[in-house]
């Protein structure tokens, strides 16, 4: 019911969600849906494939094509927000002392500051690898 950083503090949360800033989320839903499989593996060094190699085995182990990307995602809705489509929303978090702490509940809202990622406007799994192929050829950046 809960997603992780939810329920480590959902009271951090909820003053977030009350203070009225404006939030954009990228769920785990929208990361479920950007994949990325043996045939997307890019020539990167040897620790970093190695890394990538072993995350896309979990994948393969449970019988996927291919590997969710998750926290690249949200850093990727910051650098190219043109990349990612956002759709209105309300959203509140519960901080019961029950079984329901950190339970997010999401729901379409037609004039709210927080916004849900509902669209890729780009190939986002070929975004976040080539940052990873670029950095290997080029060095990382400072």
């Amino acid at each position: 019911m809960a997603e992780f950083n939810a329920v480590a503090d959902a009271e951090a949360l909820s003053c977030v969600i009350e203070a009225g800033l404006s939030i954009d989320i990228v769920d785990l839903e929208f990361c479920r849906g950007v994949v990325f499989g043996e045939d997307d593996m890019p020539e990167t060094d040897k620790l970093t494939g190695d890394l990538l190699g072993g995350y896309l085995d979990i994948a393969l182990e449970r019988g996927r094509a291919g590997m969710a990307i998750y926290d690249p995602l949200a850093a990727l809705a910051l650098a190219a927000p043109e990349s990612i489509g956002f759709s209105s929303c309300d959203i509140f978090v519960s901080t019961s002392t029950d079984e329901t702490y950190g339970a997010t509940r999401i729901s379409r809202a037609t004039n709210s500051t927080t916004r849900i990622a509902t669209e890729a406007y780009a190939d986002l799994a070929h975004i976040c690898l080539g940052v990873l192929e670029r950095e290997a050829v080029n060095g990382p950046r400072h």
